[in-house]
């Protein structure tokens, strides 16, 4: 709206952050003398609104706009409403003058709820500043269908089941929170699916989810094909027996893509990737880590840090696979570690080309190596201790050492 002659004017100019009782309307005030100038804003189910905020003041310069913001609350969930910036100053002529008509519907939730019951959310729930989590477990059996939308928490993480509670599904849409997009603690043979998982907030530089999905304890909890990328981590998990990861992908700016110190878990054709970490960072036994494709930067593509048993098998480890999440450049981690207290480890069938270190570095006795590639790594092919098995088939080339293969034979 055009500033007029001895009076100041509202413009409307879009709604945000909007729960299931509160929302923010940004807009401008103008004013063709200057001065100080009364501002609010009017909101209703209908164009004669019906209500408006308390009533502020801003000194303005003459004819030059003014951003302001104004919280609207105590409004009706699943509401449609209508609102507009309103203003006034002390030479007004006609009453005050207000911008343009806004619209935008309040979400079926409200930031903190503790859901008890199934939900299919309505619309984008954004917690921003609210401090607090977004949505709460509060009952087994859940089935948490965002529906396309979005959750934001404002204080904790988006989606938190912290009260241990089974069988919960939570699908199709996307969380984030500067703490955690979803946590689960306690909880057994939850399903997180095709979740977009701390991405950043479109429009918000700088945004980022610090752990994208954070698991701990519990057992038999499931993810598949599922984003997470996290300013730290993409996901960490932390005691959860037989955690499933499948058809998903992972990156961590800097830490570990995947954190992972549990046992008998399966990560199966999933990317992950990190800038500082770890692609995928292991300690725990009776893992299966198989079908993947990852990278890391200076901390490598997959590292066995401590247990026994585990599997490694079928994953490429590719240090010229570009991240989306963060700069590779300057790596030098192997394309697979082993470490010297980790026990009856099996790699087969891995590929690990083009690493910064060697393709693959084991240091435990008593791992067994069996038909995998290391191809064009800066330093070994496969660089192993005395006492690693060689069940052969295992193959180097072009690799920074001459010798290409240590302790193992390579074709």
């Amino acid at each position: 709206m055009a500033a007029c002659a001895g009076c100041a004017a509202g413009v409307s100019d879009d709604v945000g952050l909007v729960s299931g009782t509160t929302a923010l309307l940004q807009g401008q005030v103008i004013s063709d003398t200057g001065g100080d100038v009364e501002y609010w804003v009017e909101y209703g189910p209908t164009t004669a609104y019906g209500s408006e905020t308390d009533h502020a003041t801003l000194n303005v310069e003459q004819n030059q706009p003014r951003v302001v913001v104004r919280q609207i609350v105590g409004l009706s969930r699943s509401t449609t409403y209508h609102v507009r910036v309103c203003a006034q100053d002390s030479q007004q002529q006609g009453g005050p003058r207000c911008g343009e008509d806004l619209q935008f519907t309040t979400v079926n939730v409200d930031c903190g709820d503790t859901l008890t019951a199934n939900l299919k959310l309505s619309a984008d729930l954004d917690c921003t500043g609210r401090g607090m989590t977004g949505l709460i477990i509060g009952a087994h059996g859940l089935n948490i269908n965002l529906a396309g939308h979005g959750v934001i928490g404002g204080g904790g993480a988006a989606i938190a089941n912290t009260g241990g509670y089974d069988d919960v599904t939570i699908h199709d849409g996307s969380v984030n929170s500067l703490v955690s997009g979803v946590v689960l603690d306690g909880a057994r043979r939850n399903l997180i699916r095709n979740i977009r998982a701390g991405l950043g907030v479109p429009g918000r530089p700088g945004f980022f989810t610090s752990t994208a999905i954070s698991v701990s304890s519990g057992e038999a909890n499931v993810i598949r094909d599922t984003t997470m990328m996290g300013e730290s981590s993409g996901l960490t998990v932390n005691g959860s027996t037989g955690l499933l990861v499948d058809g998903s992908e992972a990156a961590g700016r800097f830490a570990s893509g995947i954190r992972l110190v549990a046992d008998f878990a399966r990560i199966h054709d999933t990317d992950f990737r990190s800038a500082q970490g770890a692609g995928l960072g292991v300690e725990g036994s009776s893992n299966r880590i198989v079908g993947n494709r990852g990278t890391g930067a200076a901390s490598g593509g997959i590292n066995i840090l401590s247990g026994a048993g585990n599997v490694v098998a079928e994953n490429e480890l590719l240090q010229g696979f570009i991240p989306s999440f963060g700069d590779a450049s300057g790596a030098f981690g192997d394309g697979i570690f082993v470490a010297s207290a980790v026990t009856g480890t099996r790699l087969r069938a891995n590929v690990a080309n083009q690493n910064g270190g060697d393709g693959i570095e084991v240091q435990g006795p008593g791992t067994r190596l069996k038909d995998n590639t290391a191809n064009d790594n800066t330093d070994f092919g496969i660089d192993a201790v005395a006492g690693v098995v060689d069940h052969g088939g295992n193959a180097a080339s072009g690799n920074g050492n001459p010798l290409q293969c240590r302790n193992a034979f390579c074709q």
